[in-house]
């Protein structure tokens, strides 16, 4: 079974478990959110997508139908017409004589921590992606996920369609000594933290006169707040809490000033290679 399929039908047998558990304290309201989370989310935010880009098999047909007929039977108890109606539209069955099947995935379990990853990963990288074009990423999994990494699972065959982007899951070092005399005009020293997981480093292209702008802007800034925090009157007249506010702008503004002087040393650096 596809391992895409093998993790939706996870998630449902967990979505089964909540969902008994609040039905047998005759929580119905809390039973039914549940059904209605995992349909909104794991189904048709997240399966649905992935599913578009994997062969759209009988297999994956099955399981699609298999879940679908699954919520119907559990939101059955809370909106018994519509669902009735529905189920016997693609069954030719009534519901009544449903039931509620579990399955246990049992082979494929260890390998399903992939999925939820790859669904990390799309997530972060389109929401980086609206402050940035870069489109190569390097994945370094922390040693208990690269021991579990099946290397026969490809994450660039849905992260390239659906985030134009494409990772590779290297060590950092090795990945420095790979990069090609252009590429290691750039920095490799970004990234962002993908928990459980590990992090997700990317080269970020050196603008030098934008950065020499930036650097500008900030040195002014600390010049004018810590003029500012110099000056007696503020310091008399001022509440507090301005005070205070002023204070983590310089901050602020120090740190800014020395992060951009470490990439123009950096472009500097590299540019000498």
């Amino acid at each position: 079974m596809d391992l895409i399929n093998s993790w939706i039908l996870n998630e449902l047998t967990l979505c089964q478990k909540n969902y008994f558990y609040h039905l047998k304290r005759k929580e119905i309201n809390f039973a039914t959110a549940q059904l209605i989370k995992f349909a909104r989310e794991k189904l048709s935010n997240e399966y649905l997508e992935l599913s578009k880009i994997a062969p759209w098999d009988t297999d994956t047909k099955n399981t699609t139908l298999f879940v679908y007929q699954q919520l119907l039977i559990m939101l059955h108890p809370a909106t018994p017409f519509i669902t009735e109606h529905i189920y016997q539209e693609l069954t030719h069955q009534k519901i009544l004589q449903a039931e509620i099947e579990i399955i246990d995935i049992k082979e494929q379990k260890q390998e399903l921590w992939q999925i939820d990853c790859l669904l990390l990963l799309v997530s972060s990288i389109r929401n980086f992606h609206q402050k940035s074009n870069i489109d190569k990423f390097y994945l370094e999994l922390t040693p208990e996920w690269k021991n579990k990494l099946n290397n026969a699972f490809d994450f660039n065959r849905y992260l390239e369609p659906l985030t134009k982007s494409k990772i590779f899951i290297l060590e950092k070092e090795r990945v420095c000594s790979e990069l090609s005399q252009k590429e290691k005009k750039t920095e490799f020293s970004s990234f962002l933290d993908l928990p459980p997981f590990g992090v997700l480093w990317y080269h970020e292209k050196i603008n030098q006169k934008e950065l020499e702008k930036q650097l500008k802007f900030y040195e002014a800034e600390c010049q004018r707040s810590q003029g500012i925090l110099n000056n007696k009157n503020f310091q008399k007249k001022a509440p507090l809490q301005l005070i205070e506010e002023e204070k983590k702008k310089l901050i602020y503004y120090q740190k800014q000033k020395k992060k951009i002087q470490a990439k123009l040393k950096s472009s500097l650096n590299n540019t000498k290679i």
